[in-house]
């Protein structure tokens, strides 16, 4: 499972960045590279260590490729968001919005336009002195970040 999640996101965001930096320095004039994270990879979460440490991995990444592509006029950044609302997240908890709300201290979980506004941002002009750096999108959640009660994981593990 860990060479699954590792081979899709971290090796996925590698090669997507490593070609968008090369179209860049062959057009000249710099540009922007936004790696999607997630705070998972700043915090430790039960049952997603494969995935905390291949996030955890993403964001060393950015900084590194900040040294490699800084001389060509390229920032590198990340965006990590939190819980999110995403179709695919009610298939294991139907309540996910009220639960993880509770534990947010926005008092909600995020939204697309969220994660777009942060987008924009570091794709801005706004940013152009902005490299390495992860973006934590997420309502305040990594400040603390406490857990509902995920009584649905704790089944499946069981289960496993």
């Amino acid at each position: 499972m860990f060479d699954a999640v590792v081979g899709t996101n971290f090796e996925g965001h590698l090669l997507t960045a490593q070609a968008a930096a090369r179209q860049m320095i062959m057009q000249g004039g710099g540009g922007r590279i936004i790696v999607t994270s997630s705070v998972t990879g700043n915090q430790a979460i039960k049952y997603l260590s494969a995935y905390r440490d291949d996030q955890g991995g993403l964001q060393m990444l950015v900084r590194n490729l900040v040294l490699e592509l800084s001389p060509h006029g390229i920032t590198i950044n990340a965006v990590a968001p939190g819980r999110s609302r995403t179709s695919a997240i009610f298939a294991d908890d139907p309540d996910y919005d009220a639960n993880w709300g509770r534990v947010v201290p926005l008092g909600r979980v995020g939204r697309p336009e969220d994660v777009l506004g942060a987008v924009l941002f570091l794709a801005s002009g706004a940013a152009a002195y902005i490299s390495g750096v992860t973006l934590m999108v997420d309502g305040g959640w990594t400040c603390y970040s406490p857990t509902p009660d995920l009584e649905f994981v704790e089944r499946r593990a069981r289960a496993d």
